[in-house]
């Protein structure tokens, strides 16, 4: 009973997720389509990470989207060609596409990107931000900083939330 309840619990969070995701990406309101995305912008950075790194990167995510990074996940033997820049995941999506979900408009793949990881940003505390993503090629680092939503800050006054786009 007790297992079944935490299941449930994750299936919701995950639905948020997705739902958060679905409205990053703006005309998205398909479930479904967004955990593919979801899943294909995942993969594609799972892709290009070396193993190390790809540990590292999971356990920044959201326990949902763990479980979506590591699913059918097969350990390459060979180095991953390295990530160094946004289109470089860009390609690695237009390659790993194939129901052609995205199609190979670099715009509309590249917002997906950041939708995801504006996603995973809102969720990483300011320590991670700062000391735990360095390991990541800058854009991409530079994509999950950006994309954070708010941050709380201590005002004389009051606790208050100040909104960035």
């Amino acid at each position: 009973m007790k297992a079944s309840l935490q299941f449930e619990k994750h299936i919701i969070y995950l639905e948020e997720l997705l739902q958060q995701t679905g409205r990053e990406l703006g005309n998205f309101n398909c479930t479904l389509d967004t955990l593919k995305v979801v899943t294909l912008v995942l993969e594609a950075i799972r892709n290009r990470l070396t193993f190390e790194q790809s540990i590292r990167f999971v356990q920044l995510l959201p326990l949902s989207f763990q479980a979506i990074y590591l699913n059918s996940w097969e350990v390459q033997v060979n180095k991953p060609e390295k990530m160094e820049k946004i289109d470089d995941l860009i390609d690695t999506i237009i390659a790993c596409d194939r129901r052609h979900l995205l199609g190979k408009d670099r715009k509309i793949i590249k917002k997906a990107i950041g939708s995801v990881l504006r996603v995973i940003g809102n969720h990483l505390s300011e320590i991670d931000m700062d000391t735990e993503i360095g390991f990541l090629p800058k854009e991409i680092h530079l994509y999950l900083k950006d994309y954070i939503i708010f941050k709380y800050s201590k005002t004389a006054e009051t606790e208050s939330s100040i909104w960035f786009s």
